[in-house]
């Protein structure tokens, strides 16, 4: 059915276009009163970073993010810890490739780590190397106090066999050991291809943290 377009700044002021197709009904578009672009495509066909996903711990077991991975679409996936903190005190942040899309399960395996550590207020720095895990691995021992938590940036790699990592660095604020940086990669053999992340504690529950994923446009 014919319908209008109306163009509002928001103040009373307004212009109506009319169309002679279908539309449906009226739609109204607000601009506000500023300067700007309204871009002409979508979204994800600007390049750049696009946000795939996100989740928020509460009391949570884990968080889970299956099948935001489009190799097609993306070159990597750009995942961001922000104020991550455990249930239970000294424990292991840990984390698990997916497989399998949206009905995803766990890439089982051995996980290999390495890494750089550094602390910002004491003469301390050094190498982690030739660590394994088996089915999931550790980023980082959190206490479980406000003043504690972890925020750090990673980003995933995919695509089966070697090209499958989870390379950054991250940063913690824990009373015994001061401030905390460090590199820190993971990579695994296995020949599946991952399709989403898993994160959780070793012990306990995510009391609270956020997690966010964006996808970077190829």
């Amino acid at each position: 059915m014919p319908g209008s377009i109306k163009i509002d700044d928001g103040s009373g002021n307004y212009t109506i276009l009319t169309n002679a197709g279908s539309l449906g009904s009226d739609k109204t578009l607000t601009i506000p009163n500023e300067t700007g672009t309204i871009a002409t495509t979508t979204a994800t066909d600007l390049g750049g970073y696009v946000k795939l996903t996100s989740g928020t711990a509460s009391s949570s077991s884990a968080l889970t993010f299956d099948n935001f991975v489009d190799d097609s679409l993306y070159s990597q996936y750009n995942v961001v810890l922000r104020k991550m903190i455990p249930a239970t005190d000294n424990t292991g942040l840990m984390f698990r490739f997916r497989k399998g899309g949206a009905s995803g399960s766990d890439v089982t395996g051995s996980y290999f780590r390495s890494g750089a550590y550094y602390y910002g207020d004491t003469a301390v720095s050094g190498f982690e190397t030739n660590i394994s895990n088996s089915d999931s691995a550790k980023i980082v021992d959190l206490g479980s106090t406000a003043n504690e938590t972890m925020s750090g940036e990673f980003v995933l790699y995919t695509g089966g066999g070697n090209s499958n990592g989870f390379v950054g660095k991250y940063y913690r604020k824990n009373p015994s050991t001061n401030l905390h940086g460090q590199d820190y990669a993971v990579g695994m053999g296995q020949s599946d291809v991952v399709t989403g992340l898993q994160f959780f504690m070793a012990s306990g529950n995510i009391a609270s943290g956020e997690i966010t994923i964006y996808g970077l446009r190829k």
